[in-house]
């Protein structure tokens, strides 16, 4: 694609650090076909390029969320053993056992 001359014609500031400009360009010439055709195929071609990266990235995209679903999955389940565990009567009695170790002042390893 050439460059050309070009004039800010408008300028829109946003609340971030980002901003919009319309463009107005400059000493602009007719292309001739030839040209025009030179710069759709160089288009093509950089899209085409991009086109053959897509099916790797898709596919590691698909197994990372694969494993993210697993990883969730194993999540889940941990929170659900955790849960058991808290509720169940041993775990009830080793809290009051450290909570009496506190108020004894023994050395507590936790």
């Amino acid at each position: 694609m050439g460059l050309f001359d070009f004039e800010i014609e408008q300028f829109y500031p946003t609340k971030g650090c980002e901003f919009y400009v319309s463009l107005k360009a400059l000493n602009i010439r007719e292309l001739s076909l030839s040209e025009r055709q030179a710069i759709q195929r160089q288009s093509l071609e950089k899209s085409l390029a991009l086109l053959q990266y897509t099916p790797p990235e898709k596919d590691s995209l698909t197994v990372a969320l694969e494993r993210i679903e697993e990883l969730e999955k194993a999540l889940v389940s941990a929170q659900q053993r955790i849960e058991v565990m808290e509720t169940s009567k041993f775990w009830k009695i080793r809290q009051k056992w450290f909570l009496l170790k506190k108020i004894l002042k023994l050395p507590t390893h936790e």
